[in-house]
């Protein structure tokens, strides 16, 4: 069991081939953050592969969050050219959110950053402020619960 753990429960950055599975994530800002991240100009960065399964997080600003970030990192988070990050097929699956302002956020910030054909399947989302918040692209999303 993780509990309010500093900025994230759980974190995996440019961690391809990875899965996440069977933790208990509790009162940390971001119970579980996925990320393609990179700053640097003209450098890409690409992430498949990754699973996020059979997990518990309450009490989360973000409680499952896949990010993809091409930017800066501080102030005031400019472009920075010739960055790609590419957060390819995430499955999040049979998880639980609950307490959570949003339960599974998929963001992306920078124009050249993409989560792309995220799957999320059969998470229950229960008292979460927002249930999901998506800004990826083709995302599926199927039999989910929500409270």
């Amino acid at each position: 069991m993780i509990e309010s753990h500093g900025f994230a429960g759980i974190e995996l950055t440019n961690s391809s081939d990875s899965t996440v599975k069977e933790n208990t994530v509790s009162g940390s800002p971001y119970g579980i953050l996925i990320q393609a991240r990179t700053t640097l100009e003209n450098t890409s960065t690409s992430v498949s592969e990754v699973v996020v399964e059979e997990n518990d997080v309450s009490g989360a600003t973000y409680g499952i969050w896949l990010f993809a970030h091409a930017a800066e990192s501080g102030p005031p988070f400019g472009e920075v050219a010739g960055a790609e990050a590419e957060l390819l097929e995430p499955l999040v699956q049979e998880n639980t959110v609950d307490e959570s302002y949003i339960g599974i956020l998929v963001w992306t910030y920078g124009s050249n950053a993409v989560v792309q054909d995220a799957q999320l399947i059969e998470n229950k989302l229960l008292d979460n402020v927002r249930d999901i918040y998506d800004l990826g692209t083709d995302t599926v999303m199927l039999e989910n619960e929500y409270d």
